[in-house]
């Protein structure tokens, strides 16, 4: 539940943490990262990042930031049918 007058409210912001006018922050973001870029969601416990899974570059470049050669990232996907897309199963398969 949120306050429509006193929020939360979204905003854009570069890495240098400058505010970026946009109508729409998530749909910015979302292009951002369909283009390869690595962007963050600050949320209740801290920070959500986010990149393209598909993407080799932004994975490593994800990768190197956090220091996590190894170890397995959160994936996201919409849907179980999404999921059985990406996943594999014990075997790896």
């Amino acid at each position: 539940n949120a306050c429509p007058q006193c929020g939360p409210r979204l905003v854009l912001m570069t890495p240098e943490r400058q505010v970026v006018d946009s109508a729409d922050p998530i749909g910015a973001v979302a292009a951002a990262v369909k283009l390869g870029n690595v962007g963050a969601v600050k949320g209740l416990g801290g920070f959500h990042l986010v990149c393209d899974a598909t993407a080799p570059d932004a994975v490593e470049r994800l990768r190197v930031r956090k220091r996590r050669d190894e170890k397995p990232f959160a994936v996201m996907v919409r849907d179980l049918v999404d999921a059985e897309e990406v996943a594999l199963d014990e075997e790896g398969v």
